[in-house]
């Protein structure tokens, strides 16, 4: 009896600090779980302030580019020069295709691509829009088949389609005539084609000369670098075909 007690009291001593040990542990996982919910609830406010930010961010950009605008769009008007008035016109549409593509990125998410066919398609029906009254007879036609692209791609790409398309209107239907105008954006393995193609008079003879000289052109050269792809004008007699080739854009090569 004497042995059975002093072992019965052994067992319970050892139960007791068992006890003691184990309530210890779940007193530190408490305390560990409720500094956690609380970096949890800080963390979530950051993310909610970050996302604040960058919508107040869009919202100025989008205000302040609005008002570029604004102030192209009065320029025009009170300039009597038709030369200075298509400069003025040609700014003014390449400053749009920038707002556009500020409207269709969602800065609330995280994703980092977008849908160049609503991206690409708007700045299309805005430049026809504008120029309608001048080449009533010009009709644009659109092939996009890409499902997505990234947006440090996409503005780029966005001011190349609006020079090609307006270096269309502007020199293959020089009286006004009708025509046609196609724009083709598509993907093969890991290179995108946009393709700008007119049925109008076909490239001068002076071609390369013009090019030299010629501010948009120069620009479009440019863009398709950043873009690190390649531009090439093709005379189809008819017409002219101008191609731009580039990559798939990967951040991990940036």
């Amino acid at each position: 009896m004497v042995l059975l007690s002093l072992w019965t009291m052994r067992l319970y001593r050892q139960l007791k600090a068992s006890n003691l040990v184990m309530q210890q542990q779940a007193e530190a996982l408490a305390t560990s779980n409720q500094d956690l919910f609380i970096a949890k609830g800080r963390l979530e406010e950051s993310l909610e302030f970050q996302k604040m930010l960058k919508a107040e961010l869009q919202h100025r950009v989008k205000n302040n580019m609005q008002l570029i605008l604004n102030i192209f769009n009065r320029g025009r008007t009170n300039v009597a020069d038709p030369e200075v008035q298509r400069m003025l016109k040609a700014q003014q549409e390449q400053i749009r295709s920038i707002v556009l593509l500020h409207q269709k990125i969602d800065l609330k998410s995280n994703e980092r691509e977008i849908d160049p066919a609503a991206y690409l398609g708007e700045i299309v029906t805005n430049l026809q829009s504008s120029y309608a009254g001048v080449y009533p007879k010009v009709q644009l036609h659109l092939d996009l088949n890409v499902d997505l692209i990234h947006i440090d791609s996409a503005i780029p790409l966005g001011l190349i389609l609006n020079e090609l398309i307006t270096n269309a209107y502007k020199y293959a239907f020089p009286k006004q005539g009708a025509g046609n105008i196609k724009v083709t954006f598509s993907k093969l393995s890991n290179h995108f084609y946009l393709r700008v193609a007119d049925d109008g008079v076909g490239l001068p003879k002076d071609v390369q000369a013009r090019r030299n000289d010629s501010i948009g052109t120069r620009l479009i050269q440019g863009l398709t670098r950043q873009l690190e792809g390649t531009i090439e004008w093709i005379n189809t007699k008819p017409g002219t075909v101008v191609q731009v080739k580039f990559g798939v854009y990967s951040e991990f090569f940036v």
